[in-house]
């Protein structure tokens, strides 16, 4: 292996190794920034440049460019991008959603487009250049800031379901793990729980978009309000679209939580085995009898002990309604 930095032609390529490329790999791969400081003495720029905490992939053709990018901490994140693109006005695309936008402030030079982006915690998008999109259709751009309008605190009304081990009914006085309860048919509930509040919302705050944030959730969400099924949330961003759900005045809200299978596991983990032994099936089992171990579950093999750690569950909240204000942008996409 050579000491310095060889490069050696290789029809239409380059292979380049050395000393250095060999002693900083990280598995496979030489280190990031070895690899970017070869590629700048070749005069290549970086496809994808920000200093967050974002992964990203790419696609092309000749006619189009997609990444897709992906906020990898669980804090909300406003950063810089620079994209390797200049094929047309870049569109974000919500991954969740498929809601498709303009992307705002956009700055356009001769090889790259630098944008402002916001990901919430673990949110991803996608980021779409088109030659069919113009480079000077930024102008006069609008983009949305949200504003809370309510913060449904206190109590609420939960029913678990009883053929699981839980209560028929509970009240919250505030929104908790379920995990963390004393109560064994919440603390090792795995199923779907309902959860129902009421809330009042003026006219005022439905002159826009009204979406519901639910906060943090472990681990899907079904949101219906007054009766209308709205949708279900199974990733961050926890928040969805409530405008034509909502009225002036009294809303009924209804989220239906389900969370993983473990902790009712765990839960029975603590109770009489009456499972499988011996490579045996039980005789209640095949005699079609009810089982008397007070255990729910039933698997042939042992995934989990008594005292095996607990997952989060349940509405972790805060559950929030936040308003969509409409801002107006100018001279975005602008090219420099």
């Amino acid at each position: 292996m050579p000491k310095v930095q060889e490069i050696r032609s290789y029809g239409k390529g380059k292979v380049i190794w050395g000393d250095a490329l060999l002693k900083h790999a990280d598995h496979l791969y030489p280190q990031y920034e070895l690899t970017a400081e070869v590629l700048h003495k070749l005069l290549l720029e970086e496809d994808f440049s920000t200093t967050a905490a974002v992964r990203y992939t790419h696609r092309t053709s000749s006619d189009w460019d997609i990444y897709f990018l992906s906020n990898t901490s669980d804090s909300s994140i406003s950063f810089k991008a620079a994209f390797r693109s200049v094929k047309g006005a870049p569109e974000i695309w919500d991954a969740t959603t498929a809601k498709m936008q303009q992307a705002p402030n956009f700055r356009i030079t001769k090889t790259k487009t630098f944008i402002p982006l916001t990901l919430a915690p673990y949110q991803s998008c996608f980021v779409v250049f088109s030659k069919a999109k113009q480079k000077g259709a930024g102008t006069g751009l609008s983009e949305t800031k949200p504003e809370e309008l309510l913060k449904l605190n206190g109590a609420w009304e939960v029913n678990f379901d009883e053929k699981w081990g839980g209560p028929k009914k509970v009240v919250f006085d505030s929104l908790l793990d379920w995990s963390k309860n004393k109560l064994e048919g919440i603390k090792y509930y795995s199923g779907i729980a309902a959860y129902h509040k009421t809330f009042d919302l003026k006219d005022a705050n439905l002159k826009g978009e009204v979406h519901l944030d639910l906060g943090k959730v472990k681990n899907l969400a079904r949101i219906t309000i007054n009766g209308r099924e709205v949708g279900v949330l199974w990733t961050a961003p926890w928040s969805i679209d409530i405008s034509r759900y909502v009225k002036q005045g009294k809303n009924e809200l209804t989220i239906e939580i389900a969370n993983l299978w473990p902790n009712r596991l765990i839960g029975d983990e603590a109770k009489p085995n009456d499972g499988v032994v011996g490579d045996k099936w039980p005789q209640w089992l095949l005699n079609g009898q009810p089982r008397t171990s007070g255990r729910l579950t039933f698997t042939t093999t042992t995934q989990y002990r008594s005292d095996s750690p607990l997952l989060p569950s349940g509405l972790l909240g805060p559950v929030r309604i936040i308003g969509q204000r409409l801002i107006l942008k100018k001279n975005a996409g602008a090219k420099k």
